[in-house]
């Protein structure tokens, strides 16, 4: 296989690019520090979760986040329910 069939070769020197539109920005602050370090963040849409009744050994707190379950820096859990037909 020939490398220009593997990539895609740059633009000619002196050729025109045209420019890409720029990306709508939404202001949106930073999110808001957690209470603890050592707290699973929880997210809103988790209220009435009876899971949340069996988490005891760590402590928690809602939090606005994407995730369902954030717990570290850069980890986060999603809840999945599965059920049987």
């Amino acid at each position: 296989m020939e490398r220009e069939d593997m990539f895609a070769l740059p633009p000619e020197p002196g050729a025109t690019r045209t420019p890409a539109p720029p990306a709508a920005a939404t202001p949106t602050g930073p999110a808001p520090p957690p209470a603890s370090l050592h707290a699973i963040q929880v997210s809103p849409r988790q209220r009435g979760n009876p899971v949340l009744d069996l988490i005891r050994s760590v402590a928690w707190e809602f939090a606005e986040t994407d995730a369902d379950y954030v717990v570290a820096r850069t980890a986060g859990s999603t809840f999945m329910r599965g059920s049987r037909a």
